[in-house]
């Protein structure tokens, strides 16, 4: 990865940047997100990155309420390295499958019909047809 900052590798970004036109957007993993501004809410459980929220992100997506967001940002730390280098000492420190598919069923949850989700990560399937999406773009 040229970057541990995904959003600011320039594919990633501009791709981002197509998305991100308006509209109340989250991102529950923000870090040092470069479009930490243009979205509503962004959640981070280290409190050295500032979001508007610092918990966990599957309680983060719970306090939103269904179909209440136009888009989600979702780029977890998808590693251990990733998650001890980031977190440790924050929260838990899972990175199964599970894990992943639970956060990803409260993010599809609290999209709007016809919301956009962009998912980021070594083998992204999305938030997945199980949750009602389809990958429009990879």
């Amino acid at each position: 990865m040229p970057s541990t900052e995904t959003f600011s590798v320039a594919p990633i970004h501009d791709l981002i940047a197509r998305y991100l036109n308006g509209g109340v957007w989250v991102d529950p993993f923000c870090r040092d997100s470069v479009f930490k501004k243009r979205c509503a809410m962004t959640n981070d459980i280290n409190p050295k990155f500032a979001g508007t929220h610092n918990m966990d992100a599957m309680d983060f997506l719970k306090s939103l309420p269904a179909g209440s967001v136009d888009g989600v940002l979702f780029d977890p730390p998808f590693s251990p390295r990733q998650v001890k280098e980031a977190y440790q000492g924050f929260g838990p420190s899972d990175t199964s499958r599970r894990f992943y598919s639970d956060r990803k069923r409260e993010a599809a949850r609290v999209l709007k019909m016809g919301g956009i989700a962009i998912v980021c990560g070594w083998n992204s399937l999305g938030l997945g047809a199980k949750n009602g999406m389809r990958i429009e773009e990879i």
